[in-house]
């Protein structure tokens, strides 16, 4: 089987809402990343959480992606 194809047989993303899932809360999120240079403490801390939120979102989505690539796009000599 080509990784491509095992890719998409595995995504944990794609059987529950889609393949854009990973990507709509970290999207929504960054609107509150301009909190992060305002003086006021609220918006700071939303600006703060806001990119939290992103780190803790993507990062998973990240990993799997790499680990994915790396594991499944071997050439059967490599095995």
């Amino acid at each position: 089987m080509e990784g491509k194809a095992a890719r998409k047989q595995i995504g944990w993303y794609s059987s529950v809402v889609g393949a854009n899932e990973p990507l709509v809360l970290p999207f929504f999120s960054s609107l509150l990343l301009v909190g992060l240079m305002s003086d006021e403490v609220s918006m700071f801390l939303a600006g703060l959480l806001s990119a939290l939120t992103i780190m803790l979102s993507l990062g998973p989505a990240t990993a799997s992606a790499l680990v994915s690539r790396i594991s499944y796009d071997r050439t059967l000599e490599a095995e």
